[in-house]
């Protein structure tokens, strides 16, 4: 079931469900487990052809039949470039790799056109970063995630460094398809400079924690704590700075709705593809 709504939730998510498969039979191969590994295989090969083909008849099909590419309008003959009015001109000669780090390590804000990100030293941070939404196309996973990504990738190498020394190849291996499968995500998109292109960059300090707590070094799940720290504090002003813009923004659309309601003439409105709006304006009728 996750897959079938992975796959119909946005076209990258192709690659979200692909990647950890996958790792997944890369590890059951590296374990000589076959019989679960050809489970696997079936099982997801099915579901996947099941939500691409049925499930996902509109648009994977439909688009292939009618725009001859299944990834239509963001692919394909005719497709439409959205980045081109997103993407800030600075990131046009930057490669992937590039365009990802420079937006890790720099303030969170939301520009556009040709203004250029500020660097920054993690952990740091300006009044003006804790007033950005997480909409922000810039460092949008939080004024702390540079340095939280920093301590994580330490903990990483140190914990490469404990299983080679203790002999530990399984769980060696298990991070070391952690590590590939996370670069490949983050490749294979153009445009990682914005968190919403790549969410689950969220995920890697989360996945570094949990190798951690596994292992029987009391050094090791200490600054994994450190880590979980910084993580519960961005997430928090994440997390509060949402709720408040939300109210806000909340208490801007009522307003606004019982004005229009107190208009004596009728307004024609035209909802276009934000069928939402309908719902908006029956729940002030």
């Amino acid at each position: 079931m996750s897959i079938v709504l992975l796959l119909n939730v946005k076209f990258p998510a192709i690659v979200f469900s692909g990647i950890p498969i996958i790792c997944l039979l890369a590890f059951l191969a590296f374990a000589r487990k076959w019989k679960l590994f050809r489970q696997v295989f079936i099982v997801s090969g099915i579901t996947s052809l099941a939500s691409l083909l049925l499930v996902g008849f509109n648009p994977y099909v439909r688009n292939t039949v009618h725009r001859h590419h299944p990834f239509f309008p963001v692919a394909g003959e005719g497709k439409i470039d959205i980045m081109l009015i997103n993407r800030p001109r600075f990131f046009d000669d930057k490669t992937t790799a590039q365009r990802f780090l420079i937006s890790l390590f720099s303030k969170t804000t939301d520009i556009v056109g040709y203004n250029k990100p500020e660097y920054k030293i993690p952990f740091t941070f300006t009044r003006e970063e804790l007033k950005f939404n997480y909409q922000s196309r810039i460092a949008g996973f939080g004024f702390w995630f540079s340095g939280i990504f920093c301590l994580a990738t330490l903990l990483m190498l140190y914990l490469f460094y404990y299983y080679i020394r203790l002999g530990k190849k399984t769980e060696l291996f298990l991070l070391s398809s952690f590590l590939i499968g996370f670069i490949l995500s983050i490749l294979v998109f153009p445009e990682p400079w914005w968190a919403r292109f790549v969410p689950h960059v969220w995920f890697f300090p989360v996945g570094i924690v949990v190798f951690a707590q596994t292992t029987g070094s009391k050094v090791i799940r200490r600054f994994s704590y450190v880590i979980m720290f910084f993580m519960l504090g961005n997430s928090a002003h994440t997390y509060i700075r949402s709720l408040l813009l939300n109210h806000e923004a909340t208490k801007e659309i009522n307003t606004q709705m019982s004005e229009l309601k107190r208009t004596p003439e009728g307004i024609l409105i035209d909802c276009g593809f934000f069928g939402s709006n309908k719902i908006r304006l029956s729940e002030h009728d």
